[in-house]
């Protein structure tokens, strides 16, 4: 029965990457030169299952899988029908590991895997692709009509400060004119009395 090693290889100009080698005890050092791994030790490997024995049956060349998230990989993972507490113990020790996503439960993986027990078609892959654009437009317009109303409601409150503000003033202009004119009274009145004080002298 043959092996499955697992290594992980860091970025360089590449992105970081994540490589399953089958046969793995076939593989010699100067065949992972080409990726960058010559000498270098798998992190876990495990015994190749049922199916994945009678996929390399009458295989003429070695297999390997590269990923470069860990959605893809661990989705992988299930298909080959592996036990949880191994896809466990995978997961603990690539978490930190820094591919192109952000490491999730394992239960978010096995609903992927219900979802698509076997690797999507082109065509469904473009089709995701394509209703995530379609979502993403439909988000940013909202943002942008959301946005408009926001400013539109801002200018619009700002209008009315600025006219709550004129007509504060103008009250208290109109206040200033009424407090004054009592004022003016008084003294033509003082003056009028002072006036006839002064006649009833004579």
């Amino acid at each position: 029965m043959g092996f499955i090693s697992y290594y992980l290889k860091s970025k360089t100009k590449y992105p970081p990457r994540i490589y399953v080698f089958y046969n793995s005890e076939l593989w010699r050092d100067r065949n992972l030169r080409p990726m960058g791994l010559y000498g270098k030790s798998p992190f876990i490997s495990r015994r190749m299952t049922f199916y994945e024995e009678r996929e390399m049956e009458g295989a003429t060349r070695l297999k390997y899988w590269q990923y470069e998230s860990f959605e893809t990989f661990i989705v992988d993972e299930f298909r080959q029908e592996l036990s949880d507490s191994f896809i466990e113990t995978l997961m603990e020790k690539i978490k930190y590991f820094p591919l192109s996503d952000k490491i999730k439960d394992i239960e978010y993986y096995r609903q992927l895997y219900i979802k698509y027990p076997f690797p999507p078609t082109k065509e469904e892959i473009r089709q995701e692709k394509a209703a995530l654009k379609e979502k993403l437009k439909v988000e940013k317009h909202a943002e942008r009509v959301r946005l408009k109303a926001a400013k539109k409601a801002a200018l619009k409150a700002e209008k009315q400060q600025v006219e709550a503000e004129k007509k504060r003033k103008e009250s208290e202009a109109v206040f200033s004119l009424v407090k004054i004119s009592p004022g003016k009274r008084n003294v033509a009145d003082k003056t009028q009395k002072d006036n006839l004080n002064q006649l009833s002298l004579f």
